[in-house]
């Protein structure tokens, strides 16, 4: 009981120093880019199914880089062989996420590759977000949920505590890392 108690007071806590830095204007505009482009980088030293993958937006003034370790597995249609190929490969791939979805195409060669992707916000979580009463997400909100992997099991987490933020809390709260 107490270790509840515990949680809902540090999550309370965190969503409050969310909430000041939107008031406050310090955070980010949380506006999804015009241009997404990515890089996917295996020369790393990680092991053979990971590499560090950016994704870099840019819309109007705004600019936004994420960059992470993660699994070829998250990188849907993208190959350690197509990676290693000496050669340029044409790779497509997906990045599919509970928020929305990364459709990305480019070259890959000698352990590196990068291209552009197109984003697509899902229906159906901005759905889901309405009905838990934490509002109904727009482009842009789902793009930042879908980039820092907000999803369904986050807001299931926070429905547990008693928790609802509104849906520009939820999108900085996944900017600013609050797990």
């Amino acid at each position: 009981m107490r270790a509840k108690s515990l949680r809902q007071a540090l999550l309370a806590g965190a969503m409050a120093a969310v909430a000041s830095l939107t008031l406050g204007g310090l955070a980010a505009h949380a506006a999804g880019p015009d241009t997404v482009r990515w890089q996917v980088d295996a020369d790393r030293g990680y092991s053979a199914d990971v590499v560090q993958f950016t994704l870099r937006g840019q819309g109007g003034d705004e600019r936004s880089v994420i960059s992470s370790p993660s699994s070829l597995n998250v990188l849907s249609g993208l190959t350690a062989a197509q990676l290693r190929s000496s050669t340029p490969q044409h790779v497509a791939f997906k990045v599919q996420r509970d928020a929305g979805e990364f459709d990305c195409e480019g070259t890959a060669q000698d352990q590196h590759a990068s291209g552009e992707c197109r984003f697509q916000g899902s229906q159906s979580f901005a759905q889901l977000l309405q009905a838990r009463g934490v509002g109904r997400a727009n482009t842009d909100e789902l793009y930042q949920m879908t980039v820092h992997n907000v999803g369904a099991d986050y807001v299931a987490e926070l429905h547990g505590l008693r928790v609802t933020p509104t849906v520009e809390e939820l999108s900085r709260a996944g900017q600013h890392g609050v797990s």
